[in-house]
């Protein structure tokens, strides 16, 4: 309500494959805003409606269970007849109120319980699939090998764990002297220089900036490249499914992540998202056909009159249901 050009709007996303689509401008980016307000990101006192004292985005999420819930209840939120409730008003001064099922809470516990229930991507969110550190995670998910992996870890652990205590007992006092004598010999040494404090920290903070410029160069390059279309765009976004897989999320937008790819390929990439409506609700914004003809309900987002944003929605297997009778 009162988010930018729009008064105010009700949506009922059903549950699978819902898209979204429309002239630019008509709004449907302001959507997506909204909904990002209910994940904690950043929102300005811009977002207010010009002459309205607040802007509103509330959402109420239901089949709510399971370990969506349990992690919910981390943070002390429970849901009720399995229905979670967020909410975020902004002021005209700036000024916010966040409330998960009417109890006001602190914009991080609202960031956390978004980013629990909703999952958003857009053209340009997928630099991540290009961090190293979530590699092993995939291919350990995708080999349904986690608890192996876990139980590997803890034994190990436990062997690291003896293995030190077994050194300390053949750590000699001989050996002690030799360690007192050499720190004490470095204490001294360091002294000496007559170093300031903080700067062994500067000199290391400026090395590490002036040796990681090309290297953030490549990758910034790279990440273009593989988002620029063709199988290579496809691959980047059947990372991006692969993350999802590890960490799903009950609610995931996709703001025209395949944009960039050819015809073929946007049938591929709809008819994935197709086999993951069951146990995921999306939503696409997309200007492409290839997305809306596996759609299960379509958002049509216009403006016929200046400054008044309209959504029209139709049921694609109702239509159909009409058209065939």
């Amino acid at each position: 309500e009162n988010i930018a050009v729009i008064e105010s709007a009700d949506i009922s996303f059903d549950q699978g494959f819902n898209v979204l689509t429309g002239e630019t401008g008509a709004g449907k980016s302001i959507i997506i805003d909204s909904i990002n307000m209910l994940c904690g990101g950043k929102v300005s006192r811009d977002v207010v409606r010009a002459g309205e004292s607040f802007a509103l985005s509330e959402a109420v999420f239901d089949g709510v269970e399971g370990s969506i819930a349990e992690s919910l209840a981390t943070y002390g939120v429970e849901a009720d007849d399995g229905e979670v409730m967020l909410s975020h008003k902004m002021t005209a001064d700036g000024k916010s109120t966040v409330r998960i099922n009417g109890r006001a809470v602190t914009k991080t516990v609202l960031r956390e319980v978004g980013r629990t229930l909703i999952s958003i991507h857009g053209q340009n969110d997928s630099k991540v699939l290009f961090d190293k550190a979530a590699y092993v995670d995939m291919i350990d998910s995708f080999g349904s090998c986690m608890s192996e992996r876990e139980a590997y870890e803890a034994i190990y652990r436990e062997l690291d764990f003896y293995r030190k205590k077994l050194r300390d007992v053949a750590c000699d006092e001989e050996q002690k002297a030799r360690e007192r004598d050499m720190l004490e010999y470095q204490i001294k040494d360091i002294d000496s220089k007559k170093l300031r404090d903080g700067e062994e920290e500067a000199l290391e903070a400026e090395k590490l900036r002036l040796g990681s410029i090309e290297k953030i160069n490549k990758q910034i390059n790279f990440a273009e490249r593989a988002l620029s279309g063709g199988e290579k765009g496809l691959s980047a976004i059947a990372l991006l499914f692969a993350i999802l897989k590890v960490t799903p999320a009950p609610f995931c937008i996709f703001d025209e992540v395949e944009a960039a790819l050819d015809d073929v390929n946007v049938s591929r990439y709809a008819s994935y998202v197709r086999e993951m409506t069951g146990s995921t609700q999306f939503i696409l914004i997309t200007h492409r056909r290839g997305t809306m003809d596996e759609a299960d309900m379509l958002y049509g987002v216009t403006m016929q009159e200046k400054g008044v944003t309209s959504i029209l929605a139709v049921d694609l297997e109702e239509a159909e249901k009409t058209i065939a009778s």
